[in-house]
């Protein structure tokens, strides 16, 4: 079994902020059998840091802080504070090189009223991976959790869902979304078209991610501007200096952004035929720009308000 990690962190150049990307995909090839079960409506709040979504949950009965993460395949345990032990280990793939991940299994996973029961998940070290208050996160949550439902998340309210179809439709029919933007499922990534500067590109949402990304050579194609650099980081220890800038007119079908920033890397080891993902880059939670919005996984669409 082949994973691929994508984790960075970019540093910004001469500061002491960060800038966090989570991305991970692990093709998985056995399944264990699962059994979920999931309420028509789920209520939490949620707590954002550096313009990411921290929710508590709980692993086998234990609490913990988690990562919101689109960009993940399942949920991810982190090593250094899990009691859990793996099952078996396979390779991951850096920014730069490969490193050990390792496979568990998980009898319950809780989050509010919903509950998944016997599962098989991640785990790696994620101690780098600062959340509220500096301390090291417990995980992510990613795609197993997420597949099948909807994720709607309230900025204003401070209030995040996980919603069967059906309470979903009666949501959306008495607060009509403005905007509704189609997706495509590669593997565990929502992935929408997105034109910028007039030229169309393939960007998967990344909840995960602290900021937008794009691959390095598409810079020469596009107007940035206020070029500047930042170190950017992986979990192989590595640390690069990477481009980063502003873009204008981003548009995803009617939905339009007049400026955003993103950051430029090289990501041909993701598009690579042996991991195969035909993305350009990542959008992350800037993309939203502080409005409501929901993911539809069973409809393949993402909604914005």
């Amino acid at each position: 079994m082949r994973c691929l990690l994508y984790i960075l962190l970019a540093l910004p150049f001469c500061t002491m902020a960060q800038n966090k990307i989570a991305f991970l995909g692990c093709p998985q090839e056995n399944q264990v059998e699962i059994k979920i079960e999931s309420p028509a409506y789920n209520d939490n709040s949620f707590v954002t840091e550096d313009g990411l979504i921290y929710i508590h949950a709980a692993v086998n009965g234990n609490a913990g802080v988690y990562l919101l993460d689109t960009g993940a395949p399942s949920l991810v345990l982190n090593q250094k504070t899990s009691p859990l032990t793996s099952t078996k280990t396979s390779k991951a793939f850096a920014v730069s090189s490969n490193l050990p991940v390792s496979f568990v299994e998980i009898n319950q996973f809780q989050w509010g009223e919903f509950r998944k029961d016997v599962f098989e998940g991640l785990m790696l070290d994620l101690n780098h991976f600062e959340g509220p208050h500096k301390a090291a996160i417990d995980g992510l949550i990613g795609f197993d959790i997420l597949e099948g439902k909807v994720l709607m998340v309230d900025y204003q309210n401070n209030q995040i869902d996980l919603l069967k179809s059906k309470a979903f439709k009666s949501i959306k029919k008495e607060d009509a979304p403005s905007y509704s933007i189609d997706f495509d499922l590669y593997q565990h990534l929502p992935v929408i078209e997105v034109t910028i500067d007039g030229k169309m590109y393939k960007l998967a949402l990344d909840t995960g991610a602290e900021k937008n990304l794009l691959h390095t050579p598409i810079f020469k194609d596009l107007a940035v501007e206020n070029v500047e650099y930042d170190l950017l980081q992986g979990l192989d220890k590595h640390i690069k200096k990477v481009s980063k800038g502003y873009l204008n007119h981003l548009e995803a079908g009617e939905y339009r952004i007049q400026r955003t920033q993103f950051l430029f890397t090289d990501l041909s080891h993701i598009q690579s035929d042996a991991f195969g993902y035909d993305i350009d880059g990542l959008l992350g939670l800037d993309f939203f720009e502080g409005r409501k919005f929901a993911v539809d996984y069973r409809k393949h669409k993402i909604y914005i308000w």
